[in-house]
Formats: C-alpha cells, sequence, structure tokens
C-alpha cells in the first residue's frame, strides 16, 4: 500500500532503523552508503570506522574548484600582463587570487544561502573602501595596461601618434599588481558563483580566450607558464562539466538523483578532481613540448601567412581598440584627406606612408600648399565641392619666376588632383582640376595615367593671378543656425567695423590661439550637433578642419568672400630633409626660371605623407584668391589629461571630447549633455520599474496560490496543503530538515523549543489525515474514500489553526536575512 507524504511524494515503509537513514537506493535491490566520509578517504587504506570518519572536516570540492579559479584567472590575467611586457610582482598576484579563491570557494561550503549573502555583502563593502582608498594606484595600473597595449598595437599598424591615458602614479611594480588583483578579484567572485552552481565553461572560456586571442591578433605571444595554466583550468572546467560531479550538495549526503534529467550525480573527492586536473597539466605540458619539437618558431614563421579574414577585419579592429566606438561611424580619411566630409573622426593617426611624391625646385623658406579639395557651401556635417570655377589661369609672362612640379599620387585619394597655386592652364587641364576624371585626364598632356603623375606650370609669385573684380555670393552665404554663434565669438575676440581686413583676420587667429588649442584628439562631433556650433561652443579644441571651417563662416560674416580648402603642405623642414636628385637627369633650368629667395638651388624630390594633409582657407582679397591660414599650432601639452578613466570613457562613450578644456571665462567646456540621453534615462528607469513590478506581481501571485490551496472548502485537503508549505519553508530554512524521515521527526524540528506538547498525537492525526486524503484523491479500491467535510469528524477540529501556530512559532527561530528571502522565494 502507497503512502504519500504532505509534499505529494511517494514514500516507500518507514525505516525506523537509523543505520538505514543514510541509504540511498541505487535501482531496485541496490543500495549505497550515501555518507559523505566516503569521499575523504579510500576506505581500503583506512582502518577506522565510518564513525571515525565522519569526525574529519569534509571539503565539498572546494579545494578544487579553488584551484580551478586560480588557474582560470591568474593565467588569463598574467598571460595577457606577460604578453604586452607588463607583468610586475606576479608572485604577489597569484597569492591574493589564491586567498580570494579559497575565501569564496569556503563561502559555498557552509550550505546556507543566507550566510553565503552576508558575507557577499561584507565583502562588497571591504572591496568598495579598498578601490577608495587605492583609487589612483587602481586607475594608474589600469591605465598602464591599456596603455602598453595601444603601444604594442601601434606599433604592429605602424601609427605613430595614438590617444594615451596619463598615469598619475608612475610606479608600475606597485599599481600593475594593485590592479590586476582588483580586476582578478570581480573575475573570481563572478567565476565562483557560475563554477558552484553550474561549473559554467562560458564563463571560463570567456576570462580565458580572449585575453589570449586579442595580444595574439597582433603577434603579441604571453609566456609559456601562464597559458598552460589557463589551458589547463578552462579544460578542467569542461571535463567537470562533462562528468557532472562537480555540485557541492548542501545536505551530508554523497549522492542525488536528478530524475528530469535521467543523472545520477554524485560528489567528487578533492583527491579525485585535483588529480584530473593535474593531469590535463602534465598532457598540456606534453602537447607543447611535442609542438615546440615539431612545429618551432623560426619555421612556424616561415610558412606564416595572414589570413583573408584577417586582413579584413584588421583595419577597423585597429581603429575599435585605439579609438573607442567612435571609430566605427568614423568617416573615411584615406590619404589624410576627407573631400570636406567633417565631424566623423574623434581622433587622427598617421600611418607614415607615403601619400605624395613631389619633384620641384625650392625657391622659399615659406610653406608650400597644394590644393586638392575646395568647398563652396557649408551644410551641417561637410562641405559641397565646388564645381562651378576656380581662380583665373596664371599669367605666367611679365618677368614673373616660372617653376615646373611633378605630383606623382602614390597613396592619395584617387578622385583628386593635387596642384600648387598660381598654377597655369589651359581648358582641357582646368576642367580637370575642378571635377577630375581618369578619362578626361588622359586627354591632357599634363597627366600621366599610368604613373598617376600630373606636370603643370606654376608661378610662386602671387601677382601671377590676374585680378577679378566679381565674386560669388555663395562665397558669404553662411546657414541661419551659425549666425548667431559666429556673431558671439566676433564680438568676442573684439572684432570691430573700422579695422582693416588685416587686423580682423589677425584678430580671429589670435583669438583661436588663446582659446581653442590644436589637438588631434578633439572627439567626434555628436550626430545631432552642428559642427561649427559644436566646436565654437563645446569643445573649443579640434583639429586643422575645425578651424578651417568655423574661419571661413567668420569671414563670410565679416564680409570677406572665403571658401573652403583641402590639400598637402610641405613645409621647408621637409625640403632640407628632401632627396636632392642628379643634375644628370633633373636639371634646375628644366625646374625652374626666374629669381629665387634662395638662389639656385637644385631639384628635389619629397616624400608627403598623411601627416602633411592640411586644411585652410582661401579669402578673396584686392581681387585675388589667396591663402589664409588661421589654424593654430600644437602644443607639447596638448594631450595632458588629468580626468579619470571613468569621466573620460562616459564622455568617450558619448561621442564627445575625451578631456577636461577649460575656455574663455573659465567655463568648463563638457561635451556629454545629459539632455540629449535624458531618453536612455527614462528607457532605463521604465525597465527596472516594469522588472520590479513583475517580480513583485510574481511574488504576489505565488502568494494568492499557496493561500488559496489550504482555504478550500476540504479540511483534510487544507490540513495536507498548510503542512506541505511548512515542510517547503522548513526544507530550505535548513539542511537538518532533509534527513527528518517522518512526521514526528518533522514536528520535532517544528517545536523543538516546545516542551510539553504532544507530538506523538500530531504526527499520528497528520498521517490520518494525509493518508485518507491521498487515498481518496487516488481512488484506492482497498481503502474507503473519506472525504472529510467540516463537522464530519473530531480529528480535523482545531489541526490547523494548530499548525498555523506552529508555524509562526518556528518561523521566529529562523534569522532575519533567510527569514526575508523565504518570503521571496515561496
Amino acid at each position: 500500500m502507497s503512502r504519500r507524504k504532505p509534499d505529494g511524494r511517494h514514500l516507500e515503509k518507514k525505516r525506523k532503523n537509523k543505520k538505514e537513514e543514510n541509504i540511498f537506493e541505487f535501482c531496485l535491490g541496490t543500495t549505497l552508503l550515501n555518507k559523505p566520509e566516503i569521499t575523504r578517504r579510500k576506505l581500503g587504506k583506512h582502518t577506522g570506522s565510518l564513525k571515525e570518519l565522519k569526525g574529519m572536516a569534509d571539503s565539498h570540492g572546494i579545494l578544487s574548484k579553488c584551484v580551478l579559479e586560480v588557474l582560470v584567472v591568474w593565467g588569463a590575467m598574467v598571460g595577457f600582463l606577460t604578453s604586452i611586457e607588463c607583468a610586475y610582482n606576479v608572485p604577489l598576484i597569484f597569492a591574493a587570487y589564491a586567498m580570494m579563491a579559497l575565501f569564496f570557494s569556503w563561502i559555498f561550503k557552509t550550505g546556507k544561502t543566507w550566510i553565503r549573502d552576508l558575507w557577499y555583502v561584507a565583502f562588497l563593502v571591504l572591496f568598495i573602501g579598498f578601490v577608495v582608498v587605492f583609487r589612483k594606484y587602481i586607475n594608474s595600473g589600469f591605465y598602464a595596461m591599456i596603455n602598453e597595449f595601444l603601444d604594442h598595437v601601434t606599433d604592429y599598424y605602424g601609427a605613430s601618434e595614438v590617444k594615451v591615458f596619463q598615469e598619475a602614479v608612475e610606479n608600475r611594480k606597485v599599481t600593475v599588481p594593485i590592479a590586476a588583483i582588483a580586476i582578478g578579484t570581480i573575475q573570481i567572485v563572478i567565476l565562483n558563483i557560475f563554477l558552484n552552481n553550474s561549473m559554467s565553461v562560458l564563463w571560463a572560456v570567456a576570462f580565458t580566450l580572449p585575453v589570449y586571442i586579442a595580444p595574439l591578433f597582433f603577434r603579441l605571444e604571453p609566456d609559456i607558464l601562464p597559458m598552460i595554466m589557463g589551458i589547463t583550468g578552462m579544460t578542467g572546467v569542461i571535463c567537470l562539466k562533462g562528468n557532472r560531479h562537480f555540485r557541492i550538495i548542501d545536505a551530508d549526503d554523497t549522492f542525488k538523483s536528478e530524475p528530469k534529467k535521467r543523472w545520477l550525480v554524485y560528489r567528487h573527492s578533492d583527491r579525485a578532481s585535483l588529480q584530473m586536473i593535474a593531469e590535463i597539466g602534465v598532457l598540456c605540458v606534453i602537447v607543447f613540448v611535442v609542438m615546440t619539437v615539431v612545429k618551432p618558431v623560426d619555421r612556424y614563421f616561415y610558412r606564416y601567412r595572414d589570413s583573408s579574414i584577417k586582413k579584413k577585419i584588421e583595419a577597423p579592429l585597429g581603429n575599435l581598440i585605439m579609438y573607442g566606438f567612435e571609430s566605427l561611424r568614423n568617416t573615411a580619411n584615406t590619404g589624410g584627406l576627407a573631400s570636406g566630409r567633417l565631424g566623423g573622426v574623434s581622433d587622427v593617426t598617421f600611418d607614415g606612408e607615403t601619400d605624395l611624391v613631389v619633384r620641384f625646385t625650392p625657391y622659399s623658406a615659406d610653406r608650400i600648399y597644394l590644393k586638392a579639395f575646395v568647398g563652396d557651401e557649408y551644410e551641417w556635417d561637410h562641405w559641397n565641392r565646388d564645381r562651378d570655377g576656380t581662380y583665373p589661369s596664371a599669367d605666367m609672362t611679365g618677368g614673373v619666376p616660372v617653376g615646373r612640379m611633378d605630383i606623382s599620387n602614390e597613396d592619395g585619394m584617387n578622385d583628386l588632383l593635387y596642384y600648387p597655386y598660381y598654377t597655369g592652364y589651359d581648358t582641357a587641364l582646368g576642367k580637370v582640376l575642378i571635377n577630375f576624371n581618369s578619362a578626361d585626364a588622359e586627354q591632357t598632356d599634363s597627366y600621366d595615367a599610368e604613373s598617376r603623375t600630373l606636370t603643370v606650370q606654376y608661378s610662386p609669385d602671387v601677382q601671377s593671378e590676374p585680378e577679378t573684380s566679381n565674386v560669388d555670393e555663395k562665397y558669404l552665404q553662411i546657414p541661419e543656425i551659425n549666425q548667431p554663434v559666429v556673431a558671439e565669438f566676433c564680438e568676442n575676440a573684439g572684432i570691430k567695423d573700422a579695422d582693416s581686413v588685416d587686423e580682423r583676420i589677425q584678430k580671429v587667429y589670435s583669438y583661436f590661439w588663446d582659446n581653442y588649442p590644436y589637438t588631434l584628439h578633439p572627439g567626434a562631433t555628436p550626430a545631432r550637433e552642428d559642427y561649427v556650433n559644436y566646436f565654437l561652443q563645446t569643445t573649443r579644441k579640434g583639429l586643422c578642419a575645425n578651424y578651417a571651417t568655423a574661419g571661413t563662416l567668420i569671414l563670410r560674416y565679416m564680409g570677406i568672400p572665403s571658401r573652403y580648402v583641402e590639400g598637402y603642405v610641405i613645409d621647408y623642414s621637409d625640403v632640407v630633409e628632401a632627396e636632392i636628385l642628379d643634375s644628370t637627369d633633373f636639371s634646375y633650368d628644366d625646374y625652374y626660371n626666374g629669381d629665387s629667395e634662395l638662389g639656385r638651388t637644385a631639384v628635389v624630390q619629397v616624400n608627403v605623407t598623411d601627416g602633411a594633409a592640411h586644411a585652410w582657407i582661401e579669402a578673396f582679397i584686392d581681387g585675388r584668391w589667396q591663402v589664409v591660414e588661421l589654424t593654430p599650432p600644437s602644443s607639447e601639452d596638448e594631450d595632458e589629461n588629468t580626468q579619470d578613466f571613468w569621466s573620460r570613457l562616459g564622455n568617450w562613450l558619448a561621442g564627445g571630447d575625451d578631456g577636461d578644456q577649460t575656455g574663455a571665462g573659465g567655463t568648463n567646456a563638457v561635451s556629454f549633455s545629459l539632455d540629449r540621453y535624458m531618453w536612455i534615462l527614462y528607457v532605463i528607469a521604465c525597465v527596472v520599474i516594469a522588472f520590479i513590478a513583475g517580480w513583485t506581481g510574481i511574488i504576489v501571485f505565488r502568494k494568492i496560490v499557496r493561500v488559496r490551496s489550504y482555504h478550500s472548502g476540504d479540511i483534510g485537503e487544507n490540513i495536507v496543503a498548510y503542512y506541505r508549505y511548512m515542510c517547503d519553508y522548513a526544507r530550505m530554512a535548513e539542511s537538518d530538515f532533509l534527513r527528518a524521515g517522518n512526521h514526528r521527526e518533522q514536528l520535532g524540528i517544528f517545536m523543538k523549543e516546545s516542551e510539553g506538547f504532544d507530538i506523538d498525537g500530531l504526527a499520528e492525526k497528520i498521517e490520518a489525515v494525509s493518508y485518507d486524503s491521498s487515498a481518496a484523491a487516488e481512488g484506492d479500491s482497498d481503502t474507503p474514500s473519506v472525504h472529510m467535510q467540516t463537522g464530519q469528524t473530531d480529528v480535523t477540529d482545531g489541526m490547523l489553526k494548530q499548525l498555523q501556530d506552529i508555524m509562526k512559532a518556528y518561523r521566529r527561530t529562523v534569522p532575519v536575512m533567510r527569514r526575508i528571502y523565504l518570503f521571496v522565494k515561496i
């Protein structure tokens, strides 16, 4: 005859013999001793009894999990540090990780969730205090890791400039270990939770593979020892996950069945788990040794070839690592030029490669401008290309000096031609200069399509450009949205109507110099911001394109026709370092005729890199288009920044500048506008509210279902339902309740602080009610169906109220934190 406990589970005959209480029935006729002591030692090597073994401390497998956590986290962290040559005080990091892993693994051994939670809260408070006290060291150590990694990445890409973080404390032997310990502690906490609960392979892989793959992508190799340890730890997690014998069982059991998944889970002894980890480590060492012999490093690099996939993602990945997520929406800047596109470049880096090769004869120490793109109409974030005309062809008569220049396009933009000022041209060449087309260019004698070389005659004298009196009104247009901002700038710069043109330009340049420093890291302009307004009012620092664009509108506001120009510049320092060509093949007379400030020199060849890309202004002054330079020089301390990482990160992710720049009047320019991102806060708030409301609704629904279960019309069913609730509550409140094999033992736990109570009598009543309700529900033919309504039997009189009083008293014995947890859970 079957029985049913109040919690709905079938029972076999009650085991009165205590010797049988820890027997696990593996299958019919086969039983196993379900005692944790059997996992402590091999019984064959121990002559003592189980009673003697019981006094020994049971580790519950925490040592093996501790070892796995240290292997995974230490192997990953030190592997990364060694790959970037930034590994300091490695034994100290190992000791800290070992203590943290042992502590958090021990927390799980307690088997009490509320104790575990209290320890986590206490540790959180201590960790926050640690971070606050050592904040400067943690930031500096973290910056050091980033700086070293970026330094190696830029070396890989051959880049000469990159944004770096300022380290407040320069002693990396102190800062790097402290930062590594702080980061590793967080990893150990997360890994400990998931290893003990589910032996999560995902988290082990997430903490190991990325820190190896990222450096290896850029050919940065970690040391052998941390790599072996990391792989050993990850493989050990995979093996324990596969055999499923990793669980820490809160009760004193060794075996646990999971009928739904048809699993029999048993706990490994630490000895078995540690032996498995050691064997994996030895196997990894053997594999490394064999691979080193079979595939030496020199032979591997000899046959190594980058995959096509790596080549495709190399450039965007490099930008992402060096310049952040904003680089994903940066506009192309091939050859150093952007063809009028503005605001998409957060930072500028130079590859140092040659874009143009220019052959000419030096004639002056002044800067030489090679123009390519001309913009006439400004719109929000770009300039429209001026396709209506250019300055008149230079007049080579009248005794003006005349030179020849060969400009070869090596790696510049393919849809542009590059030429010096005051170039002489015919109709065909003039058409190509305005709107380059390879088919039209081949029709001229000045362009060689095969070598992509343009050969032009030019004059270095501005007087060679014929004067004109008419200029298109479009060169005076200012968008309405920019007019108030430009007017405010002119007022702040002290520009007056009585000032001459030269005085006005000088005041604009001086105001830029004093209040708008030049930087290679201006930060990208947010999509909803006007490029000029954002530069003049918010960032107050920028690249040459910022000054040229804003300056063009400022000059137009002052009534000076102006346009925006992009191209390359050649400074005298470039000429001094240039290659002097053999005069036999490149005669001076073939390349220059007329007066020269430098006298008779020679033909030189200058390799113009992307670092020479520039933007400037052409202003119509005295009947001629003339170069106006408003970009201030860069300063040595332009990149100095005192903000910590998190403040910079917030501005960086917001698409603004990454530094703190104080503008005129001492007002801090902040690129992150909370108003623009208020909708994000609203969305987060709605999600949080919805989560809390849903969570509360689930708890309320669970309570309603529970209360309704023991408020039906059948008193017997009400008693069974309420006693089932009591058992569920006690089972989660204390592990001892799991070993109670009958109602009398269960009631003994409920009323352990009550004296003089007839426990045996109440247990018999509960058994009678449980038996009769179960038989009636199952329709047992051998048992009378008894459906006990109110007043039909004296057995149930006052029993429900009695159980409620017992439960109320029992709850008071449960710790407060545990009681809160159970209120939410049940």
